[in-house]
């Protein structure tokens, strides 16, 4: 096997360079990278099986988080937090809400998050949520995300996963994708 040492490799012709022949199989070292716009280079993942409740009328952690740290400021994080919410409110108002934070940057509006549970009658409410964000936090240092959560009224509790009506645990997820910018 020979060594090619060379800082910059071009076509001859065109735009288009090939590496390799149909069949081969390219390696990258590990610890070696391989970048490309858009290219998924780190996957990180967090999880809880608790439940997580609040009264409180002010975003607060609902202890679902995860962390990463870019290899490139001008890299971006795309941000998937899984899980059940459950929520009572009166049909006038008090619907609770979640967002996502990077540290202590509410990612969502600053009001109302990033998704309410609304329900057309008084009592309790549950669903499956996903929220997404693709964020650009121009750092190499650790950041963490994490889902928060809030109601609009301190008499009716915002729940997140877990067994909150004894129909068993759930599994809430975050998962942090670094890509290349």
């Amino acid at each position: 096997m020979s060594t090619l040492e060379t800082n910059l490799i071009q076509p001859a012709t065109g735009t288009a360079l090939t590496v390799g022949a149909s069949g081969d199989t390219i390696t990258v070292p590990s610890g070696a990278t391989l970048t490309a716009p858009g290219h998924v280079l780190q996957v990180v993942t967090g999880t809880r099986t608790t439940t997580s409740s609040t009264n409180s009328t002010s975003f607060v952690t609902a202890d679902l988080s995860a962390s990463i740290t870019p290899s490139s400021s001008s890299n971006k994080v795309f941000i998937m937090a899984s899980f059940d919410v459950a929520g009572e409110s009166p049909y006038n108002g008090g619907a609770p809400q979640w967002t996502l934070y990077r540290d202590s940057t509410n990612l969502g509006n600053a009001t109302n998050g990033m998704a309410s549970l609304y329900t057309n009658v008084s009592g309790w409410a549950a669903v499956g949520l996903c929220l997404t964000n693709l964020d650009s936090p121009s750092s190499t240092s650790s950041i963490t995300y994490a889902v928060y959560q809030r109601t609009q009224n301190a008499s009716y509790a915002a729940v997140l996963g877990g067994d909150y009506n004894g129909a068993g645990q759930t599994v809430a997820s975050i998962t942090l994708l670094e890509v290349a910018g």
